[in-house]
């Protein structure tokens, strides 16, 4: 194993007590952690070590192992070198089996070990100790290991009585992840941020990608082919809210790799995780401040085949569009009422085209040359020390990208269903998008750590995401030509803060305190959407106020979460060890629409005048005279919800006999839920739509079993209860269109909670460094399984619906491994690799069961999930030079994006197939080359394959989108 550096150490020199306490507590505290490097701590110093004992310590040591395995090197005066005689160095392994040899008079030692991880530790009189932890001793190799012991000052040093080290572990790297991940108790994977710098990886979901069974769709997370309601994503223990009413979880760009030192998938149940999924949870773990002054700076820009140099749509916007934000141009005009509709009788026809003459006339599509994307990125951060053993540190990074981007294709929905497998096309329209694209991220975090058991962190966190999409359709409808485009901004905020803390050996106990409390802001505008068609009109072309044309729609939806979480270890006997937490979360949301809609005057007395462009037909002193305006703002567009959450958990961690242990127990949680629809000009004692006023309170066990069949190899089970709640928009009955499908999607306020039986069975084989082989099955029970069904035949409209129940029932593949395993000459490359294989099956309720399919594979589960990867590493200590390459390729398999319904034909009630999402074969190039130890330049070429998206039902092509290919040049600079 080579030595690797801690990613921060300091000590306080100090005259130690004779005790080991603080060394038992490390270890302690450190179990399973990935650590390599050199720590300083605290160790009898003055103590007597008899060279006598050397002889017959060392031979008990060779007496452990062969020959050839264990660990040898010198113990010397960090300063001079000089070697230290008779020096003790004691090594401790699994079992906390504690052996000693001694130094001879050149300072050297051997010990001679049977294959595992060892901490080893020394000291001499004057000098302060060191210890190294999880040192990896391999078969038939002996690890060179110094050990450098720095001297006392006796008039620095003797006024303090112990030496304290904060000590961040290195988590970053392959090696430290399996450590971590051989240690715990449930089941999942982890990827530290030296992994996702090897293969490109530019933010959580392009790395959590590269996870066995794990793909992201749309920025989404998606675990063992189940979709993102299935799925949570928790910062540092917490969970962060998505502020898309869509789904649950936020988008994976939000956090770049820059904030991220590893992230780590569980998936199965435990009682101190959230219980609120079924596919797995991704804790992200944000990045510390580093030991020493850091400026990083980087630039990337971009090539998108589709869209760079090249002509596409757009529109008069605003005037700091590019920056993020909008300069009000889109806003509601002010001579609009807030408190009554625009419309007659509550508004007289004078005062209303008043109101609409004050909206912008921006209607119309434009084309400009796409420019290739641009990103700025820069990092800050240092730590200092004081007082005894006491650091302060912190870091600042912030980041803007911009892109734009181009995507064309085809769009056939709603076919004509004649027969089951006979689907006849009744639209047919080219299509194409062109976006601006700009994020906006700052991250800071500082950390106070008062020795080595106590520590603080406060983090903040601020995303703003904005897309400017003009979209453009061309072709039929039912024979009929059609154009129709929509103007579409939407922009997406989001503001974490964390404040949490770690207090270890509470009172001179085993004790650990840990606590968190959280605030989240989420806001999401969509303002002034503007849609228009142009349509055969009796033999004209010309502007028609069908499909939506002529709409205004303006949407704002404001959430507000907060909480916190605190839980308490403690041993109960020898290995034994039980937590005890707790979790409270509040979460309130109002989300309103306005829609109005611009249409024919029938008084009007131009009868060509509908032929011309839609900015001539619209513009103000047209208003009233050949186009009319009122509002449509439905009962319910706009609602108000809140949300409570309580847990409680009791976590038991035991070993049982032999190499079994097991680690289980029970959560509770409380959920109320109010969601409360309304328009937003309601009056004293009007009637509302049907609200939702819910509560459930669960009991919920999970529990693990491990068996370490041997150093290497580790068997696991487990078996929890999970549940997966309805989002408060599947519960609204607002109504929400989808232009490129031209339909509308409608919540349910009946809908009731899934809930999911998990069983998992795990094999692992670690047979080298960051090397490893492992096997999974798993099945899930589903009871209520939530999906998005179509419940009109001729518009194709969809609303969520409860099944009856469902199963899924898979298996999972992993490899890792160096290729220089079978040359010595390949032994720069390394493999990658994983495959997860699902089968699901869901039963629909009888009440349902003659409008859809009575049984079929769940709704967003695929098939099958495929990560494969390739690279190439080679690298010069000595000058800070390196270069990586990689070749990754990712597969999902067909999914069910919208469940079918019974259509009546001239032949009877026909049952078509569902529409599913086809596989999309990425292979992306990532390289990157470290000119010097401060330069770095990063290549990345996505979608090799010139692969397209496609929608289909059964052989019917229902909607296709070309992204083209893009790359990313990337440099960075860093002091």
């Amino acid at each position: 194993m080579s030595q690797l550096k801690p990613t921060a150490a300091w000590v306080t020199f100090a005259r130690a007590p004779k005790t080991s306490r603080q060394f038992d507590v490390i270890a302690a505290i450190f179990a399973g952690a990935a650590f390599s490097g050199l720590l300083t701590m605290t160790t009898p110093v003055g103590a007597q070590t008899p060279a006598a004992a050397a002889a017959s310590a060392g031979n008990e040591l060779e007496a452990a192992g062969d020959a050839q395995t264990g660990v040898q090197g010198r113990v010397v005066d960090k300063r001079s070198g000089k070697p230290l005689e008779g020096a003790p160095v004691l090594v401790q392994g699994a079992g906390n089996n504690l052996r000693t040899t001694f130094t001879d008079a050149r300072g050297a030692y051997r010990a001679l070990l049977p294959p595992g991880a060892y901490t080893l530790r020394s000291y001499f009189d004057f000098y302060h100790g060191v210890r190294v932890s999880n040192v990896n001793v391999v078969k038939g190799r002996l690890l060179e290991l110094n050990l450098l012991l720095p001297s006392i000052d006796e008039q620095r040093d003797v006024s303090i009585e112990e030496m304290e080290i904060p000590y961040r572990a290195d988590t970053t790297t392959a090696a430290a992840q399996d450590q971590l991940r051989q240690a715990s108790s449930g089941i999942g994977e982890g990827f530290g941020a030296k992994q996702m710098s090897q293969v490109g990886a530019s933010d959580a979901g392009s790395a959590a990608a590269k996870v066995v069974g794990i793909s992201v769709e749309d920025n989404q997370l998606v675990i063992r082919g189940l979709s993102g309601r299935y799925t949570r994503v928790l910062l540092n223990g917490i969970t962060v809210p998505g502020v898309d009413p869509d789904v649950p979880a936020p988008d994976l760009d939000l956090f770049p790799s820059g904030v991220i030192d590893s992230l780590s998938v569980s998936k199965t149940f435990l009682p101190d995780l959230p219980a609120d999924f079924a596919g797995g949870v991704m804790e992200i773990k944000s990045v510390s401040f580093p030991r020493e002054f850091t400026l990083e700076l980087g630039l990337t820009t971009g090539f998108d085949s589709q869209a760079t140099f090249r002509e596409r749509l757009d529109y008069r916007g605003g005037k700091s569009d590019n920056l993020g934000f909008d300069d009000g141009r889109r806003a509601i005009p002010d001579g609009v009422p807030t408190d009554k509709p625009l419309r007659s009788p509550f508004v007289l026809d004078q005062p209303r085209y008043e109101a609409a003459r004050a909206f912008r006339n921006s209607w119309q599509y434009e084309h400009k040359t796409s420019m290739p994307r641009m990103g700025i990125e820069a990092t800050v951060g240092d730590s200092k020390k004081f007082g005894n053993g006491k650091r302060f540190g912190y870091l600042v990074t912030a980041s803007y990208d911009y892109d734009s981007k181009r995507k064309t294709g085809l769009s056939r929905s709603n076919p004509e269903v004649v027969t089951a497998e006979d689907l006849r096309e009744r639209n047919n329209f080219r299509t194409e998008a062109g976006t601006d694209e700009v994020a906006l991220s700052a991250l800071g975090t500082a950390s106070l750590d008062l020795g080595l058991d106590h520590s603080m962190t406060v983090l903040s966190l601020y995303n703003r995401s904005v897309s400017d999409e003009t979209s453009r359709q061309v072709g039929n409808r039912d024979g009929n030509a059609l154009e129709k485009w929509q103007l579409y901004y939407l922009a997406r905020t989001l503001w974490f803060n964390q404040l949490f803390g770690d207090h270890r050996n509470l009172f001179g106990t085993r004790l650990r305190l840990r606590w968190a409390g959280f605030h989240a802001y989420g806001r999401r505008d969509e303002p002034d959407r503007r849609t228009v068609a142009y349509g055969d009109n009796g033999g004209v072309f010309e502007w028609i106020v069908r499909s939506g044309s002529g709409e205004r729609f303006f949407s704002e939806l404001n959430q507000t979460d907060v909480g916190g979480n605190l839980s308490l270890r403690f041993p109960l006997w020898a290995e034994g060890w039980a937590t005890l937490g707790g979790v409270v979360q509040q979460a309130s949301r109002d989300f309103s629409n306005r829609r109005f809609r611009l249409t024919k005057n029938q008084a009007n007395t131009d009868p060509d005048i509908f032929k011309r462009s839609i900015e001539e037909i619209l513009r103000a002193d047209n208003i009233g005279r050949a186009s009319d305006i009122t509002e449509e703002t439905r009962d319910n567009d706009s609602y108000e919800s809140s949300q409570r959450q309580l847990s409680g958990y009791l976590l038991l961690e035991t070993p049982l006999f032999g190499r079994l242990s097991f680690a289980g127990g029970l959560r509770a949680e409380a959920l109320s839920q109010k969601v409360d629809s309304f328009s937003p000009f309601r009056r004293e004692g009007e009637a509302r739509p049907v609200g939702t006023d819910r509560s459930d309170l669960d009991y919920l066990p999970g529990g693990a079993l491990k068996y370490q069949l041997t150093e290497k190899h580790v068997l696991r089970a487990a078996y929890g209860m999970t549940v997966a709640r309805p989002l408060i928009r599947e519960l609204a009955s607002f109504a929400y269109y989808d232009f490129l499908r031209d339909r509308s999607v409608v919540g349910n306020p009946g809908l009731k909670r899934t809930l999911i039986q998990n069983m998992d069975l795990r094999w692992e084989w670690f047979f080298a460094e960051g090397q490893i082989i492992a096997a999974s099955a798993f099945y899930k029970d589903f009871t209520n399984p939530i999906e998005l069904a179509i419940v009109e035949s001729i518009d194709g409209g969809a609303q969520f619906r409860n099944g009856e129940s469902a199963r899924s029932l898979g298996g999972e593949f992993e490899m890792r491994f160096n290729l220089g395993r079978f040359s010595q000459a390949l032994r720069s490359f390394d493999f990658d690799g994983n495959i997860a294989l699902v089968r699901s099956r869901i039963v629909l309720p009888a009440n349902q069961a003659d409008k859809v399919r009575g049984e079929r594979p769940m709704y967003g589960q695929a098939p099958y999930v495929a990560n494969l990867s390739l690279r190439f590493f080679k690298e010069r200590k000595e000058t800070g030079r390196s270069v990586t390459a990689a070749l990754v390729y990712n597969v999902v398999g067909p999914r069910i994006s919208e469940v079918a319904t019974i259509t009546q034909t001239g032949a009877g009630r026909v049952l078509p197939p569902d529409i599913e999402e086809q596989p999309f074969h990425s292979l992306d190039f990532v390289g990157s080359a470290a000119v010097s130890k401060s330069l770095k330049v990063k290549l990345k070429v996505r979608n090799l394959l010139w692969q397209r998206r496609q929608l289909q039902q059964g052989s019917f092509l229902i909607q296709e989108t070309d992204p083209g290919i893009a790359a990313s040049l990337g440099l960075s600079l860093s002091y």
